[in-house]
C-alpha cells in the first residue's frame, strides 16, 4: 500500500511508528522514493542559516540523503590531531569537555598538559572539527550567532535526544590531541597511540574510533618511523586514519610525486584524500598519485561565502572568545569531509548491526 500524507507529518517518524505499533502486521515501512531522492526536501537544516547558501560541501556529497539515515551516534568517537580545538563555539553545543558532552578528552601533547592549553587561536582545528562534528539544525537564537553551519556527522538538533534518533541529539563524540606535526614527530605519535589504544582498566588510552589528520610533513624532514608506528597502531586497533594529500601553496601545482608523510604511506588501511572544487574536478594545488585513495570538497579558503570555489562554510575560532563562521578550504578540509563521512558509515554499522561493526576493518570504510 501506498499512504499519502500532507507535509506536516515526517515520514520517518510515521514509518517507525507503523512498524512498532503494528509490529506483528507490517514487516517493512519506508518512505517511497522518486530519482534516487526522498520525496519532498528536510526543510530541517534551515535553522542553520549558512547552511543553503554557503556550505556547497555537504551537496557536494549528498549528506543530506544520508542524514535520513545517520546523523552520528555518540557512541563513535572520532579523534583530530591537530594544533587544538576551540571546543568551546556554540556551535559545538554547551561547551563543556568530559564524558556525555560532544568533547570526552582534550590533551595538548605538545607541552603535556590538558584543556586549557588546547584552544585553537590559529582557528585550523576549529574549522576541521566543524565540518565533520559541528551540531545540525541548531537555531542559536542570538543574533550574534545567525551563521551557524551543519557538521557531516554533528547531530541532529540539540545536544539532547530528538524523536528521530533517540541518544543522538549530539552526534558523534570529538576528542582533541593538540598535536602539531611541524612541532616534531615525538608529541604527533604519542597523540596517536594514546587516541587509539583501548585500556578499559588504566586511565589509558581514549578508544577512538576514527581519526582527522588534516597535517602532514615533506619526506626529508624528519625519520619517518615514528608517525608510522603510530598509524600501523591505530589500524592494530581498528581506528580509521583519514590524512590529508599535500597542497602546493600559492599559484604552486600539485603533482604525482611529492611524498608527504603520513598521506605518502602506501598502507592501504591510510586513506589519502585529496582536495576537489564544487564541479568535482581536482583543485590544481592538490597532489594526487599512487597513494591518493579519493577527493573531497576542498575548494578555496580565501573566497567570501557565495563566490569564487568556495566548498567548505565551518566554525571559526580565530581569536579567544570570538566565535565566527568562516570558509576553509585546502586538503585539510578535504579529509575533514571524509571523516565526517567514515563517522556516519561508523555511527550507522555500530547501531544497526553490532556484528558487521565488530567484523569490518579500516580499510572496508
Amino acid at each position: 500500500m501506498l499512504l499519502a500524507m500532507d507535509s506536516t507529518h515526517n515520514p520517518l517518524v510515521l514509518a517507525y511508528l507503523l512498524t512498532t505499533i503494528f509490529r506483528h502486521d507490517i514487516i517493512l515501512a519506508t518512505p517511497d522514493y522518486r530519482g534516487g531522492e526522498l520525496c519532498g526536501h528536510t526543510g530541517d537544516t534551515a535553522a542553520d542559516t549558512k547552511y543553503v547558501s554557503c556550505q556547497r560541501n555537504t551537496n557536494m556529497i549528498n549528506a543530506e540523503a544520508a542524514w535520513w539515515y545517520e546523523v552520528g551516534d555518540p557512541s563513535i568517537i572520532v579523534g583530530i590531531a591537530d594544533g587544538g580545538v576551540d571546543y568551546r563555539h556554540p556551535d559545538f553545543g554547551d561547551s563543556v569537555l568530559g564524558v556525555g558532552h560532544k568533547f570526552q578528552v582534550a590533551w595538548n601533547f605538545d607541552y603535556n598538559s590538558g584543556a586549557s592549553h588546547v584552544y585553537d587561536n590559529g582557528g585550523h582545528g576549529t574549522q576541521m572539527a566543524g565540518i565533520f562534528g559541528a551540531l545540525t539544525n541548531n537555531m542559536l537564537g542570538a543574533p550574534f550567532y545567525d551563521q551557524t553551519v551543519a557538521g557531516i556527522a554533528g547531530g541532529w538538533g540539540s545536544l539532547t535526544t530528538t524523536p528521530m534518533h533517540p541518544q543522538r541529539g549530539r552526534g558523534i563524540t570529538i576528542d582533541v590531541a593538540a598535536s602539531a606535526i611541524e612541532d616534531g614527530y615525538s608529541p604527533f605519535t604519542a597523540s596517536l597511540f594514546e587516541m587509539s589504544a583501548r585500556s578499559p582498566n588504566s586511565p589509558y588510552g581514549w578508544g577512538v574510533h576514527a581519526i582527522n589528520i588534516s597535517e602532514g610533513i615533506l619526506k626529508g624532514f624528519f625519520d619517518i618511523s615514528p608517525p608510522h608506528a603510530g598509524i600501523n597502531y591505530a589500524f592494530e586497533n581498528r581506528v580509521v586514519s583519514s590524512v590529508a594529500m599535500y597542497e602546493a601553496g600559492g599559484s604552486g601545482a600539485g603533482d604525482s610525486t611529492t611524498i608527504f608523510w603520513p598521506a605518502g604511506y602506501e598502507d592501504p588501511w591510510v586513506l589519502a584524500v585529496g582536495g576537489s572544487i564544487p564541479n568535482k574536478s581536482k583543485v590544481p594545488q592538490s597532489d594526487y598519485g599512487q597513494t591518493m585513495d579519493l577527493l573531497a570538497p576542498a575548494g578555496s579558503s580565501l573566497d567570501a561565502c557565495g563566490t569564487g570555489w568556495l566548498a567548505n562554510y565551518t566554525t571559526h575560532a580565530d581569536v579567544p572568545g570570538a566565535f565566527t563562521f568562516n570558509g576553509s578550504g585546502g586538503t585539510s578540509a578535504a579529509c575533514a569531509n571524509a571523516t565526517g563521512s567514515v563517522a556516519l558509515l561508523l555511527s550507522h554499522f555500530h547501531r544497526m548491526d553490532t556484528l558487521s561493526f565488530q567484523n569490518l576493518e579500516p580499510e572496508d570504510y
